[in-house]
């Protein structure tokens, strides 16, 4: 079994992604992985059930020894699978080939929102040392998408006298908002984070906006929100519909 170092995901994921695109020679291995039964590309809201599958045709090697690949890149790094999911580096292992039909190697309706990218691969070498160079490799992308996702506006209302309010607009993307709010004296840049709830925390420092604003509050499928305060002792709600 050879480890294959994160520092090298980047070029494996090249070719991972030009091996996917060799057609099969009649008689040779023939790997195949679906998400939710597709084999291109899909979207799924977090909370739904997520079914990886991966098949192989041995061709007219079957009983061969050859390095294996299972493993997806996600939001939070790689994971390879060895009876059980392990994080961490992407590791293979040896055995040998036989055909099998559709198999699920991942069924679950927990992964956060984000993007990730699924790879089952066959090295018929099977020197214990995964090339991708010689591997048959198929590959199947999904994103998660959270039920917040998407583009907010609204206003900040000061409940403080000498202070005054805001125009809010932001984006959630998964765990991450962005966004600005626009002050009459300059424009405080936000970023934060949602939980899966919904719950937002987020700051942001100001260009020609004074001190440093905090956001907090809750995000529904409609809008959302919360309570804002900066550095100076300005404080008050806000509330943001989703465009």
């Amino acid at each position: 079994m050879k480890i294959l170092r994160t520092i090298l995901c980047a070029t494996v994921i090249l070719i991972l992604a030009a091996a996917a695109a060799v057609a099969a020679e009649p008689g040779a291995v023939v790997v195949d992985i679906k998400a939710n039964g597709s084999d291109t590309g899909i979207v799924v809201e977090q909370g739904t059930d997520l079914t990886v599958t991966i098949a192989l045709d041995a061709g007219d090697q079957g009983g061969q020894r050859a390095d294996w690949l299972i493993a997806f890149q996600s939001p939070r790094g790689w994971l390879s699978w060895r009876g059980v999911w392990t994080g961490g580096r992407i590791r293979t292992f040896t055995l040998p080939l036989a055909s099998f039909p559709a198999a699920a190697i991942l069924d679950s309706s927990q992964l956060p929102a984000g993007h990730y990218t699924f790879y089952f691969g066959i090295d018929p070498v099977g020197d214990q040392s995964f090339d991708p160079a010689t591997a048959v490799i198929d590959q199947v992308a999904v994103t998660i998408s959270s039920p917040f996702d998407g583009t907010y506006a609204g206003t900040a209302v000061s409940e403080t006298p000498y202070c005054t309010g805001a125009t809010i607009t932001a984006t959630v993307q998964g765990h991450s908002i962005t966004g600005q709010a626009v002050t009459p004296p300059g424009t405080y840049t936000i970023s934060g984070t949602v939980d899966a709830e919904g719950h937002l925390t987020a700051g942001g420092r100001g260009t020609g906006a004074p001190g440093r604003l905090v956001i907090v509050g809750d995000l529904t499928v409609g809008g959302g929100s919360g309570r804002w305060g900066n550095t100076l002792g300005c404080s008050g709600t806000w509330t943001a519909l989703r465009q």
